[in-house]
């Protein structure tokens, strides 16, 4: 069975990458990484010359998106996360330092990915997120990020980490691979679709909705309904859907479509 392999190493990574990670990679995840994470995708760490290193594998995608990526109508995963990270750093945002991506191909369709990254010592922001002025330091950093044309699709309070010093918050944006990047502030509706991702419980997403329309000068009480009706809207059909999935013969159409 033929086997293809592409990859991308930054400037200057060759040095601080183990040589085995440039060679084998899929063998050194699997023989001597340390499993953080295991699900659809799954994140591993290793050790190097006193430094942290950190690999995802991407999970094989469904054969259709294999097929959109072997054609390269769309982006595989790893090589997003690796020009995402390349471009928020260069935007004076934080997320870990891309070191690599590699990816390997059978039969010209993407089969396993891979993308290496530095580690980060921050907290999930989801650990401290009844945390008042946290609260309020990340409706100022993600006003700053959208000001900056920046908008991470999957703003859950666990893809964003932070440390505290020298009297404020620090954030830096991890699972990065589901991102926009434009030149220009985010949109009104795309505003609106984000903020309403990253808390559950409506005391603190006011909190959070308030504080970013002050940081952008927006009125606050129409900041904050739009961003409630646009959750409910969501709530709804996430409701919808888990009707239909119980419907007779749901579960044989989700997976013929797996």
């Amino acid at each position: 069975m033929s086997e293809r392999v592409v990859r991308q190493i930054s400037e200057g990574s060759r040095v601080s990458l183990p040589p085995l990670v440039l060679e084998k990679l899929p063998h050194v995840f699997q023989e001597q990484g340390k499993v953080i994470y295991k699900g659809r995708n799954e994140v591993r760490t290793l050790e190097y010359a006193g430094e942290t290193l950190v690999i995802k594998k991407y999970g094989i995608p469904p054969i259709f998106n294999r097929i959109f990526y072997s054609l390269g109508l769309r982006t595989p995963k790893a090589k997003r996360s690796y020009q995402n990270a390349q471009q928020i750093l260069a935007r004076g945002f934080e997320t870990p330092k891309p070191l690599m991506y590699e990816m390997h191909y059978q039969r010209s369709l993407l089969q396993d990915s891979y993308f290496v990254s530095t580690w980060t010592i921050g907290a999930a922001v989801s650990a401290s997120y009844k945390n008042l002025e946290l609260i309020k330091a990340f409706a100022q950093y993600t006003a700053k990020l959208h000001e900056s044309g920046l908008m991470h699709r999957d703003y859950m309070l666990s893809n964003v980490l932070y440390t505290f010093s020298d009297g404020s918050y620090h954030f830096e944006l991890i699972d990065i691979n589901r991102f926009i990047l434009k030149k220009k502030p985010i949109n009104w509706f795309l505003v609106c679709v984000n903020l309403m991702q990253p808390f559950r419980e409506e005391e603190f997403l006011k909190l959070f909705v308030t504080e970013y329309a002050r940081c952008r000068h927006i009125k606050e009480s129409t900041l904050v309904w739009w961003v409630l009706r646009f959750r409910r809207v969501r709530n709804g059909y996430s409701l919808l859907k888990e009707v239909l999935r119980k419907l007779p013969g749901a579960r044989y159409f989700s997976r013929k479509a797996k």
